[in-house]
């Protein structure tokens, strides 16, 4: 028999929770359902009930050894958007978010994002679901970076930060590059270097604009 109940505690570590079933009765270290787990692989998400109710629905095995079937969204949760998209909201900020339209974006409390979609600006979902409760409120303090990177002695990497975007390691390019500012190769200025003009001493002019 299955019983609706609330979430009093996780247990991370085991992949547990305690409940209070809606029979009155404690449970304590209650394994929770994956869609799929072994020895070296799995998926979990456990919910956060600091200061929030989570629902569960536990069952038995036999008459002694409850498990978690899953979550139940409480009424006024700020997931139930009116498109279908998919959506991962970590308790945390953090989520990712997929629609119909196959516009996808993964998103950081501190206003970094990565989109895949036909516009590269941010969707701010505040406020867009269905009760107009979903916010982003907590870790928006954060300054955090961006990195793409391959792992090993000489690393590999592209990070964008406050300060930029930093490469390390070599870059090919096919194609021409345009630059609205100077370029330089160490110290040398790709806009202010001169030229040796062949007689000692002297230099040419600033380098020119093409005609």
């Amino acid at each position: 028999m299955a019983y609706f109940a609330q979430v009093l505690a996780v247990h991370p570590e085991a992949v547990a929770v305690d409940v209070r079933l809606d029979n009155g009765r404690v449970l304590a270290g209650v394994p929770v359902l994956s869609a799929s787990a072994s020895m070296d692989s799995g998926s979990r998400a456990l919910p956060n009930p600091d200061g929030t109710t989570v629902l569960a629905v536990v069952d038995f095995i036999g008459d002694d050894r409850p498990y978690v079937q899953g979550f139940l969204f409480p009424h006024g949760n700020s997931c139930a958007f009116t498109d279908n998209r998919a959506l991962g909201l970590h308790h945390s900020g953090a989520y990712y978010s997929v629609t119909e339209g196959a516009d996808m974006e993964v998103f950081h409390p501190s206003g970094a994002y990565l989109r895949i979609a036909e516009t590269g600006d941010h969707e701010d979902l505040t406020g867009a679901d269905y009760q107009g409760e979903f916010a982003v409120t907590k870790n928006t303090g954060k300054i955090v970076s961006i990195t793409l990177g391959l792992t090993g002695t000489d690393t590999t990497r592209i990070t964008l930060s406050q300060d930029g975007i930093t490469v390390r390691g070599d870059v090919s390019v096919t194609g021409s590059i345009t630059a609205s500012k100077d370029i330089k190769a160490d110290t040398i200025s790709l806009q202010l270097h001169k030229h040796g003009n062949g007689n000692a001493g002297g230099d040419t002019d600033v380098a020119k604009a093409s005609p």
